[in-house]
């Protein structure tokens, strides 16, 4: 038994082909100027694309706050359906993100310095895991280590004992006791406080090097 297999262009053709009336505009149009609906007559709505295009316009124009009203009411809701589709969709996250970010590059580069000052211990352990990565070293700390950290030493620099809220900055930096370039890992345990001043004249010394002047 032989079956014929239209192709692409006769798949097409014969789809246009069929006509449906729109029950908004009374017009009849091929199928294809109708947007898809499986439970509909021929698998299409039942108003035509420039139908339902000047329905929604008009419905946007008389209800301009819905969408703001609907975020704000259902906000847990959302962020949970925003979470599940860009653990899903990585590659269409990554351009949806880069899109948005070269659209409003000033606006995410306000926002990146808001959250970094008001989370100054989030961006320190994401500071350094993007190092560590970069030089292929082992370990990684979360932010509440650098804070159990920092509370161990009495928020004071290792080195020179300033207080975080004497320094110009007003915080620390997580310092590699062992530098990630001579072997050393980012565990927690190879991290310590340090103030700007002395983590930069400390480079790529080591904490014992450093501290005996060589």
């Amino acid at each position: 038994m032989l079956f014929r297999i239209p192709l692409p262009n006769q798949a097409k053709q014969e789809k246009q082909a069929v006509t449906k009336q729109c029950t908004k505009c009374g017009k009849t149009k091929p199928v294809t100027e109708f947007h898809k609906n499986k439970g509909g007559k021929y698998g299409v709505q039942s108003r035509c694309k420039v139908c339902r295009k000047a329905n929604k316009a008009k419905w946007s124009a008389e209800n301009p706050d819905y969408g703001a009203r609907y975020y704000a009411e259902n906000a847990e809701k959302m962020k949970e359906r925003i979470r599940i589709w860009r653990a899903e969709n990585p590659e269409k996250r990554r351009a949806t993100d880069a899109k948005y970010r070269a659209k409003n590059a000033e606006k995410v580069k306000a926002y990146r310095a808001e959250y970094q000052k008001a989370n100054r211990d989030k961006f320190r352990a994401s500071s350094q895991r993007y190092r560590a990565r970069k030089l292929n070293a082992p370990g990684d700390f979360t932010a509440a280590d650098w804070k159990a950290k920092l509370e161990y030493y009495g928020y004071r620099c290792r080195y020179c004992g300033i207080h975080k809220s004497e320094t110009s900055e007003g915080w620390l930096e997580a310092d590699h006791a062992i530098p990630l370039s001579q072997g050393g890992t980012n565990f927690i345990s190879n991290i310590v406080p340090a103030c700007k001043s002395c983590n930069c004249s400390k480079g790529t010394k080591t904490f014992t090097e450093f501290l005996n002047g060589q």
